[in-house]
């Protein structure tokens, strides 16, 4: 029973972050499906990822490590990305694991998001590097 209600909270949460996410963003997210994009919150202060579509690579200037996704746009402000290669060592997720990521507000060149993976999530934004 308690893996059913697991199963069943995980579902629900994939299609209400992205409903709960479009109500509140009345805004233009395309500024985030292309283009260079800098961590502002990460440790890494290199961090960045380039975002493509469909597709998106985060890279780390420190070690020269890289995780490649697919992208899978649900709403105009919200996807979920499936990791496909990680060169992180020990990196907490795998290929196959998926992120939904939400993008909860736009100010400028600065988007504020939500990430949410096997259960966690966390907040952080993001600095478009090119326009």
């Amino acid at each position: 029973m308690n893996l059913f209600k697991s199963v069943l909270t995980s579902v629900l949460l994939l299609f209400i972050i992205p409903c709960f996410a479009q109500k509140n963003t009345n805004q233009n997210c395309s500024l985030f499906k292309v283009g260079k994009f800098k961590y502002l919150d990460a440790d890494d202060t290199t961090a960045y990822i380039v975002m493509s579509g469909e597709k998106q690579i985060e890279y780390s200037g420190l070690n020269n490590y890289t995780i490649e996704s697919k992208i899978k746009w649900i709403t105009d402000c919200s996807y979920n990305m499936e990791m496909i290669k990680i060169t992180i060592p020990n990196f907490p997720f795998k290929p196959g694991d998926v992120m939904n990521v939400v993008i909860n507000k736009i100010e400028g060149d600065i988007i504020y998001y939500t990430s949410t993976v096997k259960g966690k999530s966390w907040e952080g934004r993001f600095k478009k590097l090119d326009r």
